[in-house]
């Protein structure tokens, strides 16, 4: 992948091996990612994938002046 340059397929290539690799080591594991819920095209990736959301949570920021 080439840094700065948005590809969806390479991206979903990349996650889907991954989480076939973790399967194949042990059926029973899960895998669970964090996203920002604003990050509205990791979540497209993600669901695209399968992954479905089980909570959304929204973050506080505290800025120190």
């Amino acid at each position: 992948m080439i840094p700065g340059v948005l590809c969806y397929d390479n991206g979903r290539a990349i996650l889907k091996e991954t989480a076939a690799a973790i399967k194949g080591q042990d059926e029973t594991a899960s895998i669970a990612l964090e996203v920002a819920v604003e990050n509205e095209r990791a979540l497209w990736l993600y669901e695209s994938c399968g992954f479905r959301v089980s909570k959304a949570t929204d973050y506080y920021e505290w800025v120190l002046i």
